[in-house]
């Protein structure tokens, strides 16, 4: 039997996908958006959509350098989602 332990590199591995997820609904409407490389749930209205807008954002800026989910680094991701906060606070 095989050992497919946590950070084994011959774990096999599914496709990366972003994932958001908020609370902040009062109803009992429940909000979710899926699309190929992401999953959206949850949020009000206006928390829902901002999720679709960073999701784009994130997706469109990593397609923007020559990558993918699939291929991105924990360094990468954490840039480039430090370079979308930034603009998202600029734009409020």
């Amino acid at each position: 039997m095989q050992d497919y332990g946590r950070n084994t590199d011959s774990a096999p591995r599914g496709r990366a996908v972003l994932v958001g997820y908020a609370t902040d609904s009062l109803g009992r409407h429940i909000r979710l958006t899926s699309a190929e490389d992401f999953r959206l749930i949850g949020g009000s209205e206006e928390t829902h959509a901002r999720m679709q807008e960073v999701a784009l954002a994130y997706l469109r800026k990593l397609a923007a350098e020559g990558g993918g989910l699939d291929g991105v680094t924990r360094e990468e991701a954490g840039r480039i989602e430090r370079d979308i906060n930034s603009f998202a606070q600029k734009s409020i």
